[in-house]
């Protein structure tokens, strides 16, 4: 960045407001800082893997590990920062630029459901379990993590269920 143009004279104490001449920074990693929901937190530790992509490109990542974890909660948007270092190979990383950004916070067995398996409604969570060839019943669910296109299932299910996936929408209101 520079804040002077060639050719100007400068003297000192020019101004009452101390001004950078320039700014000079190493773009070859950039610092990425992502907001981490608060019940989130507690799975994120320093040295973690961070797969950054680009809204642009989504199928480009780049991989960095968690440096920084913030001992602050914003308290308008529940989130902590986390920062990482990250390796601007191409130069394709601007500063300020909005990224996509994914921690792995480790492997868990989980019981998970499609997002189109799960209704609500009112202040109820539910999906249709079949039961026989034409019985289908309607469970409350407590919902994990949203998984994109599927979601983790804390309770009311089991493995050994069939839950009714895929067109369940068109049952809901016959099954009570």
């Amino acid at each position: 960045e520079r804040n002077v143009a060639p050719g100007q004279v400068l003297a000192y104490a020019q101004s009452d407001t101390p001004v950078n001449l320039f700014l000079i920074a190493d773009l070859s990693t950039m610092w990425v800082v992502a907001d981490v929901y608060e019940p989130d937190v507690p799975r994120l530790r320093r040295g973690q893997p961070m797969t950054v992509t680009l809204r642009c490109c989504p199928s480009e990542s780049y991989e960095g590990s968690v440096s920084y974890i913030s001992d602050t909660v914003d308290k308008e948007t529940r989130t902590v920062k986390v920062r990482a270092v990250v390796p601007n190979r191409g130069r394709a990383l601007k500063a300020e630029m909005f990224v996509n950004v994914s921690i792995a916070t480790g492997t868990a067995r989980v019981l998970t459901l499609p997002q189109d398996a799960v209704h609500r409604d009112g202040n109820t969570t539910f999906v249709l379990v079949a039961r026989g060839p034409q019985a289908r019943e309607r469970r409350t669910v407590r919902l994990g993590a949203d998984l994109g296109d599927r979601v983790e299932v804390l309770s009311g299910v089991g493995p050994e269920d069939r839950v009714v996936g895929r067109g369940s929408i068109l049952l809901k209101s016959t099954t009570k």
